[in-house]
């Protein structure tokens, strides 16, 4: 399926995707930011290290959100149907992962020679076959994407593989998105679950 990425905090051109930007912009501020908590002991992890995000539909009959955001606002999303969004989570390096290594790389100085505006081309790219095939190696995805596995901020240099869980720790995950709640999760650069909380809508 093919994605459009969109950033809260920068306006849209188009007048419908900008209402959708609005949109979930307030959620995440008015339900999700003021409910986040950060549930490890003795708060392991820095506060601006990325969130992955499912957002249940904002109207009737509406597509869910996915995407990774940071307490200081700033949020990256893609709609997506229930079923492909189902589909996609089942894996470890799913959208909302690669958006929260993306996340990741604005606090770093220089992570590569690729910007966050570059990055999310490229993710783009990838969830758009045609669009891939046509591409040069040079500028796919999948050419760069180990770059953002690497260490990012501090606590990517001292995870270890082994820190986190390889399970979601709700019953059902992925299929449990169908619930009316707001599913919030940090992953380390290995796509271990490091951090999880359900925020009921």
């Amino acid at each position: 399926m093919a994605v459009r990425i969109g950033i809260v905090g920068e306006k849209n051109a188009i007048p419908l995707w900008d209402r959708e930007r609005k949109a979930i912009a307030a959620a995440l501020a008015e339900k999700v930011m003021p409910a986040l908590r950060p549930t490890l002991p003795g708060g392991l992890l820095p506060e601006r290290y990325p969130w992955c995000f499912v957002l249940p539909p904002l109207r009737k009959k509406g597509r869910f959100y996915t995407g990774a955001l940071v307490k200081d606002g700033a949020a990256f999303y893609t709609a997506a149907s229930y079923s492909w969004l189902q589909e996609e989570l089942a894996t470890n390096f799913h959208i909302a992962f690669w958006l929260a290594r993306i996340m990741a790389t604005r606090h770093r100085a220089r992570s590569s020679d690729i910007s966050v505006q570059g990055w999310l081309k490229l993710l783009q790219s990838r969830y758009s076959p045609l669009r891939e095939r046509l591409l040069n190696d040079s500028y796919k995805f999948s050419s760069h994407a180990e770059l953002l596995l690497a260490g990012l901020c501090d606590y990517d240099e001292i995870a270890t593989e082994e820190k986190g869980v390889s399970r979601m720790p709700w019953p059902g995950w992925p299929q449990t998105i169908a619930a009316d709640s707001a599913w919030l999760w940090r992953q380390s650069r290995y796509g271990k679950i490091i951090d999880s909380q359900q925020i009921k809508w």
